[in-house]
């Protein structure tokens, strides 16, 4: 497991602002990102984070899915798209859906702590985030072997039933990861 911190907020040509102005000073939201290749247990250590602490955890595979399955959503098939062929999707749409659901978990839940997985996968998705959002207090990013990854995703299919976690899909979602996501 390893951590990255003290990220620069400086984002340059990689994308424009979220249509989401940056939260004011006055609101007290904190974020702690947790990512890594599948089968790290991104979720479930959120999961168990925000259930010690009574939090809301906030996975970005969620909040797609459910904006994805909105009806008349401006997004939608291109996040179904995305995730057809397995294919991050454009940050602001990513970093506009986050920062939506945070506001709406601190409007009904008054949540001023966010564990969130699957995100920010890439570091300028941090860097959008930071500069329109606000700045993460951490960044962690667990990692496995190969043999526990598969056997992960392998359990994992069995118990949600799920005909996309086969060893190739698997094999696919690491690759993706490694290419996409590792500095």
């Amino acid at each position: 497991m390893g951590i990255i911190a003290d990220v620069t907020a400086s984002i340059g040509p990689f994308g424009t602002p979220s249509p989401n102005p940056p939260l004011s000073s006055s609101d007290s939201y904190s974020v702690i990102f947790v990512f890594g290749s599948p089968g790290a247990a991104k979720g479930t250590q959120c999961y168990v984070f925000a259930q010690e602490f009574q939090l809301q955890h906030l996975s970005l595979g969620d909040v797609l899915c459910a904006e994805r399955d909105t009806s008349g959503s401006e997004y939608g098939e291109l996040i179904a798209r995305n995730m057809q062929e397995w294919k991050i999707g454009p940050m602001d749409i990513a970093v506009t859906l986050l920062h939506d659901a945070m506001k709406e978990a601190r409007r009904k839940d008054r949540i001023e702590l966010f564990p969130i997985d699957r995100f920010p996968r890439k570091i300028e998705r941090l860097q959008l985030f930071e500069l329109t959002v606000f700045r993460a207090k951490l960044v962690f990013l667990l990692n496995n072997s190969d043999d526990v990854r598969r056997l992960r995703g392998l359990k994992c299919g069995n118990i949600e039933n799920r005909s996309d976690d086969t060893a190739d899909i698997i094999d696919k979602r690491f690759d993706t990861f490694a290419s996409t996501c590792m500095p």
